[in-house]
């Protein structure tokens, strides 16, 4: 089987594709990642603890990047990165 990557998503469909070998994950949740990844962005804040946002999750979305090249992208819950500007800080 050969796989082509000729669409506009084509290499962010390279990253899921090698996502899916590497964990039981779910085509979506690499979707996110892996379309992160490749608009260069350096965070992705997301309440899904279950699928997206959890340490082990969270390093084999970075090892499929840093596989393909691409950086380490961080990935937060909203708690994580929300300031409490009511103290005016």
């Amino acid at each position: 089987m050969t796989l082509q990557f000729g669409h506009p998503f084509g290499e962010s469909e390279r990253c899921v594709v090698m996502f899916l070998t590497r964990s039981s994950g779910g085509q979506e949740r690499g979707r996110v990642a892996s379309l992160a990844t490749v608009a260069d962005a350096d965070i992705v804040v997301s309440w899904n603890f279950r699928h997206i946002v959890r340490f082990d999750k969270i390093r084999q979305f970075n090892a499929v990047n840093l596989e393909a090249g691409y950086k380490a992208i961080a990935i937060h819950s909203p708690r994580e990165v929300a300031t409490d500007d009511s103290q005016g800080r």
